[in-house]
Formats: structure tokens, C-alpha cells, sequence
């Protein structure tokens, strides 16, 4: 067994812009780990990333067919994954994920294995089957039983709770999201390790003008950023509609990761009803260049629908919050509990009921600007800065795989 090498395996779920998992790679291979990251070419493409490191090497897995290996060889070691197999049709594409990981692992070994999400997770433990090898979780996401509305996804929350028991810990963000998912796992508390989605690097204290060349933004106008994903839970539609009753010299800028943003619907119907203060960011920002564009607005801004806990406790648990206070941004955001906490420790924010309240909300933040500025770098020193929560995390692991 390579005591220096790792594996991170992803399906369904995006790199580039997930920094907690980008760091971690830089992070370990700082460390001296080689570190192998396995994603489907699908997610991959979606939100590339190419690293510089040259201990870290991306795994853009071809979702084809390995007829020579036989997945249902597993069914004795773990009868639950056989009956997922034999049901599967929607997740069409992750048996063929697992065949590909199965034959290029095959070629190495592996002093830890680390999954990202459920499809991750339950990628290692059969890698881990293989090469007994143990493995770590990094649930990002609220995977919660309440969500799962069809038979396999019901059993991948299943495969999910009993490969998550036999990990060495999981990686979540916070408290209360913990206590969520303990509860759903049956998990003990000395099995948790608390890592905020949070990002790395030291706050970014020049006011740059990325967002103002590349449109033409009028130095005299303020820009409201929206950095994220443009889809229905994080109320773009209402954050855009709302932005007709701003002040003029007001400007709306929707950022969004993905580059395919104009074969979705619902981003076509936001642009319909996108007023001439709308301005609609799709071409991909280069990662290290990211915090840089942003600090180039004035106000980030941040809504989810409270579908579930997974939205509710988001406060430790959101990129574009983090993103947005090592840029200096202050931020208007939902009024969850979770997020209301960080402001009101920080000043670095207002929670307000909704994006038609986001006028009001504007006037208390551009009446004291500066000590919400002074806020947000001091909540991403403090809470969202990765080296410090995660140092305790990189020494464990180098504990063990001396």
C-alpha cells in the first residue's frame, strides 16, 4: 500500500467550483500526498478545473461500458448494493462510473479513499472492497430521506447510512447540519469533523474594476452580484424581478458557473423578464481569478427556498457566501437562522423575508458600508478562511497514513 497516495472519487457533482474540494487536493498534496480525483467526464465538463500541482491528477472518467468487469461480483461482500443494481434505471450512468474507477484503480493502491457526496461515498467503499483501504465521507449536501421520492433513491440514501457508518469520519459542515445528519445516519458524534464551505487565501482587499471593463459599468453605479447557480431554489427569478424597484443607478449582475446556462428554460424565462439593470454573466472566470471579479461589486446576494434543512442550515454551508466575504462583499441574504447567526456575530450582513425586500435592505448597508465591509473580511478570517479548520482535518490524516 502507497502510504503517500489518495483517492477522491465524484459522480453527479461539480469540481471547479466546489473549493472545499479543490483545496482539500491542494491542501494534501501540499502535505506530500499524491492525490488522484476521479469525476465523470459529464460533471467534469460542466466545471473544469486544471491543476498546476504536479501531485494531483484529474480523472475525467469515460462513462463506457468495461464488460469485463462484472459489478454484481459485489452482491456477497454487500447484498444492499446488489439490490440497488438490479432496480437501478435512473441512475443510469453510475454503473458505468464504477466499472471505470474499478479498472483504473486496479493499477494502484491507495492509503485512503475519499467520497465526495453519496455517489462518491459509495464509489470508495467499493473501491474499498477491492483494496482494503478505508474511507472518509465529505457529505456536502443534506442528503435526507425526505427528499427521495423513487426506489433508488431511497436506496442510495440506504447504501449511503451503512457505508458512512464504516468510514474512519465524515467531513460536515457545521453543528447543526451535523445533528441533521447524524440523526438520518445513526452516526456518533466522534465519527464528525467540522469543515465550513469555505475557500482559501488571503482576503481580497483591492476594489478591481473586472466587472465594470467587461461591461461597461459606469464607475458612479453600484453592482449587486449574484454568483451562483441560476436555478429555481436560489430564487433568481424573484432576485430579478425584484431589481425593477431599485434605485437607478443600481445594476444586477447574475454570474452563473455553468457554461450551457442557454438550453435551460428557466434561465431563457428569467431574461425575458430581465429589465435594462440586468446584466447576465455566463462565460467561465478562471478560479484563481474568481474572488478578484467579485470584489469588483459592491453587494452579494443570497436567497434559497426553504425546501428543507439542507437550505435552512446553509449558513456554514454556502461557496457564494464565502466567496463573497473574502471579496469584502457585504451580503443581503435569506432570513434563516443559520445565515442571521454569522451576521449578527459579524456585521457582516442583513437577512431579510425575501428579494422584494432587497431595496430596504440596501439602504441600511450603503448607510454603513464601510463597517459592513470591516464585517465581511472579518467573518471570512474567522469562519470561512479553509487552512484553519481544515489543519486539524490534514494532521489526522497524515496521522494516520504514516
Amino acid at each position: 500500500m502507497d502510504s503517500r497516495r489518495l483517492a477522491i472519487f465524484m459522480f453527479s457533482y461539480p469540481l471547479g467550483v466546489s473549493d472545499v474540494i479543490v483545496n482539500s487536493a491542494k491542501k494534501l498534496a501540499d502535505a506530500g500526498f499524491y492525490v488522484d480525483i476521479f469525476i465523470d467526464e459529464v460533471s467534469f465538463g460542466i466545471s473544469p478545473i486544471f491543476f498546476k500541482h504536479d501531485r494531483i491528477q484529474v480523472r475525467s472518467i469515460s462513462l463506457v461500458d468495461v464488460p469485463a468487469i462484472n459489478l454484481e461480483e459485489f452482491s456477497s461482500k454487500w447484498p444492499l448494493f446488489a439490490r440497488f443494481l438490479a432496480i437501478n434505471r435512473r441512475f443510469s450512468r453510475f454503473p458505468l462510473f464504477l466499472k471505470n474507477i474499478i479498472r483504473l484503480t486496479g493499477k494502484g493502491d491507495y492509503s485512503l479513499l475519499i467520497g465526495v457526496e453519496p455517489f462518491g461515498l459509495v464509489s470508495a467503499y467499493i473501491v474499498s472492497l477491492i483494496k482494503k483501504a478505508p474511507v472518509l465521507y465529505y457529505n456536502m449536501e443534506l442528503y435526507q430521506r425526505s427528499n427521495c421520492e423513487f426506489e433508488e433513491a431511497h436506496l442510495l440514501k440506504v447504501l449511503e447510512i451503512e457505508a458512512s457508518r464504516k468510514c474512519l469520519f465524515t467531513v460536515i459542515q457545521d453543528k447543526r447540519r451535523a445533528a441533521v445528519y447524524q440523526r438520518e445516519n445513526g452516526i456518533e458524534k466522534d465519527q464528525i469533523r467540522y469543515l465550513p464551505i469555505s475557500t482559501s487565501g488571503p482576503p481580497v482587499y483591492e476594489k478591481t474594476d473586472y466587472f465594470r471593463k467587461r461591461f461597461n459599468i459606469d464607475k458612479n453605479r453600484k453592482i449587486l452580484v449574484y454568483a451562483g447557480h441560476i436555478i429555481e431554489w436560489a430564487m433568481c427569478k424573484e432576485i430579478v424581478l425584484a431589481s425593477e424597484n431599485w434605485e437607478n443607478d443600481h445594476v444586477l449582475i447574475m454570474h452563473s458557473w455553468k457554461m450551457d446556462n442557454g438550453k435551460e428554460s428557466y434561465f431563457n424565462e428569467i431574461k425575458e423578464v430581465a429589465g435594462r439593470n440586468v446584466i447576465f454573466s455566463t462565460d467561465p472566470i478562471p478560479h484563481d481569478e474568481f474572488p478578484y471579479a467579485l470584489s469588483s461589486a459592491d453587494v452579494g446576494l443570497m436567497f434559497y427556498s426553504p425546501i428543507d434543512e439542507n437550505f435552512i442550515e446553509i449558513g456554514s454551508s454556502s461557496n457564494k457566501l464565502a466567496q463573497y466575504l473574502k471579496a469584502g462583499l457585504p451580503v443581503i441574504a435569506s432570513d434563516f437562522r443559520s445565515i442571521r447567526d454569522i451576521f449578527e456575530t459579524y456585521k457582516c450582513g442583513v437577512c431579510v423575508t425575501g428579494p422584494d425586500k432587497i431595496s430596504s435592505a440596501l439602504l441600511e448597508v450603503f448607510h454603513n458600508y464601510d463597517n459592513y465591509q470591516k464585517g465581511a473580511y472579518q467573518a471570512y478570517r474567522e469562519h470561512y478562511d479553509f487552512d484553519v479548520p481544515f489543519s486539524p482535518i490534514l494532521e489526522e490524516i497524515k496521522a494516520y497514513c504514516v
